[in-house]
């Protein structure tokens, strides 16, 4: 409801970060996919939704330290949880990205910057760690998982606690107590649509806008396969001492990777 107060988006940050045990144990496709292909999606989702845009321009770029020496770190990783070498479910090198940095172009001249990684400690005060802040010229929102809220600035008006809790429960007027927060707000929105097609026969057409549609993947899956293929060639290159020059466009069609370094 505040993001017209902003005023025009100059920048969004998003971070979302696994667990170590999602690269290393639970996942044997680990080496096929990267982080932000899978935890990245999900913010590029509430961005492309809330905010209507499309990309225009990427850039991308990765780190491959842990998991690329994984006989080496992996070891040690045990031993310093009491652990042996023999109890780690994967031996040898895993061949995927530790963490990735996106940076994205959008149609209203809005930057997006993710970073996605899946080697948090499993130690970490939560399951996972999550942010996303919206920067905008005349106010900005932050909501940090650790925080389990949502803040803002707006000028004119100073700093509030909009939604103090992902699930809290309030007092309303119309039902007494209710379970009120981010958390169930993001769920409803899924749970109405499938309502209204399977119960009141509303249309695809008729329920767009009204949650990410399948249509609205399209644009997602391109910067995803994109952001792939830039970040290693950046990677390749900086190996090489040449720099990371690699950057995507897109339009319409689909998208163009740049290189000048061919």
């Amino acid at each position: 409801h505040s993001l017209k107060k902003y005023g025009p988006i100059n920048r969004v940050r998003a971070v979302l970060e696994e667990p170590l045990a999602v690269s290393t144990e639970v996942f044997a496709w680990a080496e096929k996919s990267n982080p932000f292909t899978y935890v990245g999606c999900h913010w590029l989702d509430v961005v492309e939704h809330y905010m209507k845009v499309r990309p225009v321009a990427l850039y991308a770029t990765g780190e491959k330290n842990l998991l690329a020496n994984w006989d080496e770190y992996g070891p040690l990783i045990a031993a310093q949880r009491g652990k042996l070498k023999s109890d780690l479910k994967k031996q040898g090198p895993i061949k995927t990205w530790d963490s990735m940095n996106v940076n994205i172009t959008y149609d209203n001249g809005m930057r997006g910057d993710y970073n996605n990684a899946w080697i948090n400690p499993d130690e970490f005060e939560a399951g996972v760690n999550q942010e996303i802040e919206v920067y905008g010229i005349m106010g900005r929102g932050m909501v940090d998982q650790q925080d389990r809220g949502f803040r803002e600035t707006i000028t004119g008006d100073g700093s509030r606690t909009r939604n103090p809790a992902f699930g809290g429960v309030v007092e309303s007027a119309e039902v007494g107590s209710e379970l009120f927060g981010y958390g169930k707000a993001s769920l409803a929105a899924c749970f109405l649509a499938i309502l209204r097609r399977r119960r009141l026969g509303k249309t695809v057409s008729e329920l767009k806008g009204t949650y990410p549609s399948a249509a609205e993947q399209r644009w997602i899956t391109m910067i995803l396969e994109s952001a792939a293929i830039v970040a290693q060639k950046n990677f390749d290159h900086s190996m090489k001492g040449e720099g990371a020059p690699v950057t995507a466009r897109f339009s319409e069609e689909g998208f163009e990777v740049l290189d000048p370094l061919g």
